[in-house]
């Protein structure tokens, strides 16, 4: 994604791999049904994930598509929120698959602890156990893997 379409690029979740595109780009695109308007190229599949990158031509259109959060197409709930492109950092792991019940404290402490990581910040994902860790240093990747594989 171009730096540019920041804040006119959004994340519809919840879009069987089976649905087409063009329905979505439609919807997305009559703002009577989604409060949207004209987008940017076609609606983008994260690999067969049920995931779709939209870009809007106007940032106000992607706004008020976001505020509505939840949007009801042909009886599928599709979830939307800003997307964020994540580029690849030294000092950034993503954490998933930990336990749902997971805090980021826990997290936090265990990485501290055991992975003798400095912590900066932790963003929790959009499913339960899953985070983006932050640190102060370059991150030890094979260390913090062996380190997770021993103490799950």
């Amino acid at each position: 994604m171009e730096g540019e379409d920041e804040g006119r690029t959004i994340l519809v979740s919840g879009i069987p791999t089976d649905f087409r595109l063009e329905a979505i780009q439609s919807y997305f695109e009559n703002k009577s049904r989604s409060s949207g308007g004209p987008i940017k190229g076609k609606p983008e599949r994260i690999q067969d994930s049920e995931e779709v990158i939209i870009t809007f031509e106007s940032e106000k259109d992607a706004e008020n598509v976001v505020q509505r959060k939840v949007h009801n197409v042909s009886k599928h709930k599709l979830h939307v929120d800003w997307y964020k492109n994540l580029v690849w950092q030294e000092d950034a792991v993503i954490v998933s698959n930990g336990p749902k019940d997971m805090s980021e404290k826990m997290l936090i402490d265990f990485l501290e602890k055991t992975g003798k990581l400095d912590i900066v910040y932790v963003s929790p994902g959009r499913k339960a156990g899953t985070f983006l860790v932050y640190c102060q240093n370059e991150i030890d990747f094979e260390c913090v893997q062996r380190m997770c594989k021993k103490k799950p």
